[in-house]
């Protein structure tokens, strides 16, 4: 079962092997919306409307209305919302529903596990069951990989400058600090 607390306080729960969501209103009463046989995980709160994600594609709650985004995967792993974007994920893209539009990433790994946000930075890291994957800044509607070879394992703040930690073949961690020069999208 997953968990949101939406802008207005109510609280959204998903059911891991039914068919759908319900929202607990925080003033009381309830409603529950049917996604039929799906699976559903994540939820994102953004700007008043619920985005979930399940296995039958991305669905999107906005003034009681519930309905199925439009091209995009038909098996979403994760929505998140970054910076007032949403991002859903799927095994190997990710799509941002931006202005209006959608923007679509490849990555051509196997997994996408976040989208990171630092210092003004967007980031795509990859990770599979067991070890992490390489990393994508995004610039504007394409990618570009941080280090090709690099297994990263997390991309955090390090004052102005950016601190990516790095999954090294024995899984220790080795952490490299890049200033924000290095980090231009050209």
């Amino acid at each position: 079962m997953h968990e949101l607390f939406d802008l207005e306080g109510d609280v959204w729960l998903s059911y891991s092997e039914g068919d759908g969501v319900a929202r607990v209103m925080r003033y009381g009463g309830a409603r529950s919306f049917s996604l039929g046989d799906v699976w559903v995980g994540t939820m994102a709160d953004v700007a008043g409307s619920v985005w979930i994600a399940t296995s039958g594609g991305a669905f999107e709650v906005s003034d009681e209305e519930i309905a199925r985004v439009p091209d995009y995967p038909l098996y979403v792993s994760r929505i998140v919302e970054r910076e007032g974007d949403v991002w859903i994920l799927s095994s190997n893209e990710a799509h941002r529903a931006v202005d209006g539009r959608t923007v679509r990433y490849s990555t051509g790994e196997d997994a996408l596990a976040d989208v990171v946000v630092v210092n003004g930075v967007t980031w795509l890291l990859t990770k599979n069951i067991v070890e992490a994957g390489p990393a994508f800044r995004v610039c504007g509607d394409s990618l570009a990989p941080y280090d090709p070879a690099a297994r990263v394992d997390a991309v955090e703040p390090a004052g102005a400058d950016t601190a990516v930690r790095i999954q090294r073949p024995d899984f220790t961690l080795e952490t490299k600090v890049v200033s924000a020069a290095d980090l231009t999208c050209e």
